[in-house]
């Protein structure tokens, strides 16, 4: 998650977005649970800070991962409050459900598969569907 923090000025705020779709954390369960969310909470901060105009901020589910299943779930379970603490509405995110699978949907035990794009591609238009977009 910090590659993605440092990028967030240069890759993404020029850009002036109504929405934005997240997808980080994947890399970072084998840091421990706490160092995860440390890390989630300064990008969070970062990018309220830097599109405090934000209307929309989607988020995947971390998917399972080999050998940390656990803190997958574990971590996903923190989304809401780390959303919150950041300043985030509920009205201004979505938490868009993994329904990936290590067996048919990942690639390396860790990245999505080209079944794992596809599948993650169709979750996001439909959580996004759910939303009026500017």
């Amino acid at each position: 998650m910090p590659m993605i923090q440092a990028r967030i000025a240069s890759d993404v705020v020029p850009y002036d977005p109504n929405w934005l779709i997240l997808h980080a954390g994947t890399n970072d369960l084998g840091q421990g649970l706490e160092t995860m969310r440390l890390r989630m909470a300064a990008l969070l901060a970062e990018i309220r800070a830097r599109l405090p105009d934000l209307h929309t901020l989607a988020l995947f589910e971390i998917p399972p991962r080999l050998h940390h299943e656990a803190d997958a779930l574990a971590f996903n379970a923190l989304y809401s409050q780390l959303l919150a603490d950041s300043g985030f509405s509920p009205q201004q995110t979505v938490i868009i459900p993994s329904s990936l699978t290590l067996a048919d949907h990942i690639a390396d035990g860790v990245h999505p598969n080209q079944a794992g794009h596809l599948l993650h591609t169709s979750e996001a238009v439909t959580a996004l569907r759910s939303r009026a977009l500017p």
